[in-house]
């Protein structure tokens, strides 16, 4: 952003990047301190980098490169649709920018990986349901689900989720966020959850089922 020489002043960056202006200015601070010559344009009303200065991105290795798209190529293996398309997208838009050489090594490489990895690879559970989490957590909306436990004689529990994060243990996988039915801090198995749904993407009848009871009224 302060390469764009645009000009953001504390308050545009602290925004735009989801933290408090004391953190902008902590930040802003410590580049100083590394050599970043940081200037307050007045004229702009903000910061940006001097001109003869610019950060470069470092250069991957053929190794690295290599491992990474052999990496996404295998996990896109036992991804559902909505995952695995804009993964093998990535991998098409990143192969177009590398050497023809490295490039035809690299295509031979992928083509000859293929099959259905371990599905340890991807949480198991309603994918659908699961693209949906991690959507919701990546552009941090809340989520309507219904979930069930393993015992299937208890009825389907449906709450809003504020979704975390997900965490993996041996075996299984969770989605940790703050439930409105449970009030707190909630863990749920991925295996449980049935549907998921942005709020505001909800279809009508699935909104008007959503009346979550409150604890001791299950």
């Amino acid at each position: 952003m302060l390469q764009s020489r645009i000009g953001y002043n504390a308050k545009n960056l602290a925004r735009e990047l989801d933290v408090s202006p004391r953190t902008v200015y902590r930040d802003l601070c410590l580049l100083t301190e590394a050599g970043i010559p940081i200037i307050y344009d007045t004229k702009k009303r903000g910061y940006l980098l001097k001109y003869y200065f610019n950060l470069r991105l470092s250069q991957l290795s053929n190794d690295e490169l290599i491992a990474l798209l052999l990496a996404a190529h295998i996990f896109s293996l036992s991804c559902v649709r909505e995952i695995g398309r804009p993964i093998r997208q990535a991998i098409n838009k990143l192969m177009v920018q590398i050497p023809a050489a490295l490039r035809e090594d690299v295509a031979n490489l992928l083509n000859s990986v293929g099959g259905k990895p371990s599905p340890s690879l991807w949480p198991k559970g309603s994918q659908p349901a699961i693209a949906e989490i991690l959507t919701a957590i990546r552009q941090k909306r809340q989520i309507r689900v219904v979930y069930r436990s393993e015992d299937e004689s208890t009825p389907s529990l449906h709450t809003k989720v504020t979704p975390q994060r997900l965490v993996a243990v041996p075996g299984r996988w969770y989605l940790i966020g703050r439930s409105s039915w449970h009030r707190k801090v909630f863990r749920f198995d991925l295996r449980h959850i049935r549907y998921a749904e942005q709020t505001e993407n909800c279809p009508d009848s699935v909104v008007s089922s959503f009346q979550p009871a409150r604890p001791g009224k299950r």
